[in-house]
């Protein structure tokens, strides 16, 4: 089973909140009634907080290292002056004692407490129900199970119904094994199945259904209550904040192969240790501080203006000043000099040997086509050298003939370069051809050849790589204007402030670089990068690759070498670029932001090219939101092209820019990261939205951002040309 992507895990905005439970023999005396905020803050909370906690790791089928120290450390950290509970730890119980000291935990939680339910040990699905296993446990036998193991669910219905305010479960219960009834483990063995969270209640487990979490080195902690603890006693969180922290560092350090999730039903806010201040007074006190700031620095420019204001009229004074003295002392030698007679110097005509000799040099310097440029200087071609026969010998019928020889040869190439399409050779001859004689009848007409063909609009083009064969295949977009960000509204914070942007014309590929491509470039170059800048993932290293082999001999799985390439960093993009570059001759890298969206929008301004609804069969996104017929990644070009003739946009994969990520748009969506700037703590944005992902995603305004060596099923490229 494919791991969730980290989009899945880093994209959703959980909206975690609190509420107490109520009875119906007796009100409820809910911390809440006189609380405008609605939030249960640790630091004045005075009702009582109760906790259980149980580890068990003595099993006779298969001993725990973890719980030991899992079970303990939470256990000192809840009964701690910090946090204040009261706690019963446990440890190793039977099915008897477990069940007792549940009973035991319920009595202690009356109305108006909060409670707490640990429990670190084996933890198994039956038929889509979880079960806490004791440890006199002999087998875990899928119907034995059932009957000698606690319902996580009937725990979480004892807590419901002590009628506790607030319920937190926490079960760090998902260890794999393979059962004796069973031949294989199969996803049913692996992590807890979703559960229901009644009013007041969070559940978090170490890890989702088809998951599973290691057993580490006995005197550690587990990966999940270790990262737990370490959130739960820092202040300024809410318990959601505790469990989103939690899950997002776990998800990073396993790389989507454990995301702990979270299932509650709870109203407000509750802090374990202390909760933040008052969002709207944070803004008001950020707004009234960025006020101060802007009045302040509205001061100091003024003031600065004024001093330069000052400082340029002192200078420019100066100057006049200067001026005034020198056109004093001109006038004065030109009224010396009007009375003196001016000599007359009879013309010296040059020497016929001396013209001749330097016809010669320039035949030799068109021979070695030296015509406007040569290695030893300027000075040193035919261009130059019939010139200065013509400064000495006005009219010199070789010099004229010569310079009329190089504008033919100019002129020829310039046909051949743009016959053969390379229209940056086509330029450079142009520009030499102007450059040795401006009045040519043929410059008009190449000129304009060169400016109907190189680049029109919606051209695709393909340049020739070193071996004969072609590149990837390209489209030229034309210059504009547009508004970047949100401009429907709705959007997310990093979409702003919208604000117009100018791009040049540059040509953009007209797909995503496939597998194929990029393993080409793999071998051809023989090489996959470095430890600290990766480029990509095999199948052995990813099961989501659909690359095999090593270096030197890396092959394309069946069926995919016109699919997406994935699993591909931003090291690895820069690199293919590099390389495309040097193979063509031509400036190639990655687009940035402003391009990205530019493109993307294709001179709409709507979320998508097409409109503002996903529609259906549009592009390859989650299926239940785009009606596409791919699980996964889809060929290159298997959807209608948007008006710039580009496929794939929006939809299929993420696609890397080159520029740095701002969290507000300051002006970096405009420029490239250079690679010698950019280390593994950079972030890179990236667009366009992929196939795991809803259709909000897929908006051409949406971003995203990660470090340069991150790598994921659902990440690709595309490049850019000047």
């Amino acid at each position: 089973m494919k791991s969730p992507p980290i989009w899945r895990v880093l994209l959703p905005v959980l909206l975690l909140s609190l509420t107490a439970c109520e009875s119906e023999s007796q009100p409820s005396r809910s911390p809440y009634d006189n609380d405008s905020s609605r939030t249960i803050n640790a630091s004045n909370y005075t009702g009582k907080k109760i906790a259980l906690v149980i580890g068990n790791w003595l099993y006779k089928f298969k001993p725990l290292n973890n719980p030991k120290n899992d079970a303990r450390q939470m256990a000192q950290l809840l009964s701690s002056p910090q946090l204040g509970f009261e706690v019963t730890h446990k440890e190793n119980l039977g099915l008897d004692e477990m069940e007792d000291e549940v009973l035991k935990f319920k009595l202690k939680l009356v109305k108006g407490q909060v409670g707490l339910f640990y429990f670190a040990g084996h933890g198994l699905v039956v038929e889509g129900q979880n079960y806490l296993l004791p440890t006199d446990l002999r087998l875990p036998e899928t119907q034995l199970i059932k009957r000698k193991s606690i319902e996580a669910q009937w725990v979480v219905e004892v807590m419901e119904n002590a009628g506790s305010q607030v319920s937190i479960v926490i079960l760090d219960a998902c260890r794999t094994f393979p059962r004796p009834d069973k031949t294989r483990a199969t996803n049913e063995d692996y992590g807890l199945a979703a559960m229901n969270a009644p009013r007041g209640t969070l559940i978090g487990f170490a890890t989702g259904h088809g998951q599973s979490t290691p057993d580490g080195k006995k005197g550690t902690n587990g990966l999940y209550t270790g990262h737990l603890l370490k959130f739960m006693r820092q202040p300024g969180l809410t318990i959601e904040d505790v469990f989103k922290k939690t899950r997002q560092q776990i998800a990073l350090e396993t790389r989507n192969k454990q995301v702990p999730p979270v299932y509650d039903s709870l109203i407000g806010e509750f802090c374990l240790v202390s909760c933040p201040e008052n969002l709207q007074d944070k803004l008001d006190k950020e707004r009234r501080e960025k006020e101060v700031w802007q009045r302040k620095l509205a001061q100091q420019f003024e003031q600065k203006q004024r001093e330069k204001e000052e400082a340029f009229q002192r200078r420019l004074a100066q100057l006049e000043q200067k001026q005034r003295e020198k056109e004093e002392a001109f006038q004065r030698q030109l009224d010396a000099l009007k009375n003196q007679p001016v000599p007359v110097v009879p013309q010296r005509q040059p020497e016929k040997t001396e013209i001749l000799s330097l016809l010669r040099q320039c035949e030799a310097y068109f021979r070695a086509d030296y015509l406007t440029t040569s290695p030893t200087g300027t000075t040193t071609t035919a261009s130059v050298c019939y010139q200065n026969v013509l400064q000495k010998d006005e009219g010199n019928t070789e010099a004229l003939a010569g310079l009329e020889k190089i504008t033919t040869r100019y002129a020829k190439l310039t046909e051949q370069a743009l016959d053969q399409k390379k229209w940056e050779n086509a330029k450079k001859y142009l520009a030499r051809l102007r450059q040795v004689n401006p009045e040519s009848p043929k410059l008009v007409a190449l000129t304009a050849r060169l400016e109907n063909i190189n680049g029109a609009t919606g051209e695709v083009f393909r340049d020739t790589l070193k071996d004969g064969s072609k590149g990837p295949q390209m489209v030229w977009i034309p210059k504009g204007s547009f508004r970047m960000g949100d401009i429907q509204g709705g959007g997310d914070d990093d979409e702003k402030p919208v604000h117009q942007v100018s791009v040049s014309r540059f040509a953009m590929g007209r797909y995503e670089v496939t597998n194929a491509e990029f393993v080409r470039f793999l071998n051809t170059v023989n090489h996959r990068g470095s430890k600290n800048e990766p480029w990509f993932e095999t199948k052995a290293e990813d099961s989501d690759s659909h690359i095999t082999g090593s270096t030197g001999n890396f092959r394309v799985e069946n069926g995919y070498k016109n699919h997406p390439v994935i699993e591909v960093s931003w090291y690895g993009a820069i690199a293919y670029t590099k390389w495309l570059s040097q193979q063509t001759g031509q400036q190639y890298r990655l687009p940035t932001e402003a391009e990205w969206e530019y493109a993307a929008r294709a001179g709409t301004k709507t979320k998508y090219w097409w409109g503002n609804d996903i529609g259906s069969n549009k592009a390859n996104c989650d299926k239940n939101h785009c009606g596409d017929n791919f699980k996964y990644t889809s060929p290159v070009g298997s959807f209608d092209p948007s008006p710039f003739k580009l496929y794939d946009m929006l939809g299929n994969v993420w696609e890397w820019t080159c520029s740095e990520y701002e969290n507000k748009y300051k002006g970096k969506e405009k420029r490239c990261l250079s690679k010698n700037r950019a280390n593994n703590d950079s972030r890179l944005s990236f667009r366009g939205g992929a196939w795991s992902l809803d259709a909000r995603r897929m908006r051409s305004a949406d971003r995203l951002r990660f470090e340069p060596a991150y790598r994921v099923d659902s990440l690709g490229f595309r490049v850019a040309r000047l």
